[in-house]
């Protein structure tokens, strides 16, 4: 089964999906959304010295973005490369 968005479908307004993706960062950045997530990545840089993170369809970036700030200003690790 193939499910998609409704975003992902070519007839889909671009602008729209522009404004739902900065909606969505704007929420998550706002609400607070991955604080649990900062905390789990920090917590295993702090056990191992080390953390392998991924962006899977975080779609405009933001969660991504929000996560990765939120580890530099707590953590002493190079998060950059």
């Amino acid at each position: 089964m193939a499910l998609k968005e409704l975003e992902d479908y070519l007839r889909f307004p671009a602008l729209l999906r522009k404004y739902q993706m900065e909606f969505i960062g704007f929420m998550v950045s706002r609400l607070r959304l991955y604080d649990k997530v900062v905390e789990i990545i920090s917590d295993d840089l702090n056990r191992n010295g080390q953390a392998d993170i991924q962006d899977l369809c975080s779609g405009s970036g933001f969660p991504a973005i929000f996560v990765h700030n939120n580890l530099k200003k707590n953590s002493d690790y190079n998060l950059d490369g």
